[in-house]
């Protein structure tokens, strides 16, 4: 149980307990992803089957500002997360829009170990980000 006095964290969006359940679905299909670092430099992760990638980090944001968790909006990024049981089972890989810091990774990959998967590889699909804006202008 978190002390109230020590202030949000990134358990206040989602917890690696939370997690668990959508990473192993993600093994039959893929879920959708939010991810990034809190001001203090924390991994944060949202993940969602059904919000599609681009609200979801939107609905992040929504939910930082609800409980007054600082993010580093310069790192955050969406797509879509994939436990592949063939290649390992143990391994997450998160498919976003842009290249991450290697510092944002290595936090992932501990946000990551608490739901039970004990390896993170991060792949860029700089299409998920040009699809978003075609959707966008679609809209328009």
């Amino acid at each position: 149980m978190t002390d109230k006095n020590a202030g949000p964290t990134p358990d206040s969006i989602m917890t690696p307990a939370d997690m668990r359940p959508l990473l192993l679905r993600s093994k039959h299909e893929p879920v959708h992803c939010a991810i990034g670092l809190t001001d203090k430099y924390d991994a944060v992760v949202l993940l969602d089957h059904k919000i599609h990638s681009r609200r979801l980090l939107a609905l992040l944001r929504e939910k930082a500002t609800a409980v007054k968790l600082g993010l580093d909006h310069s790192t955050l990024r969406f797509g879509m997360a994939v436990v592949d049981s063939d290649v390992d089972a143990n391994l997450v890989r998160f498919i976003v829009n842009k290249p991450m810091l290697a510092t944002s990774e290595q936090k992932l990959h501990l946000r990551v170990k608490g739901s039970g998967f004990l390896k993170v590889e991060i792949v860029v699909d700089e299409v998920l980000d040009s699809d978003a804006a075609e959707s966008e202008e679609a809209r328009i």
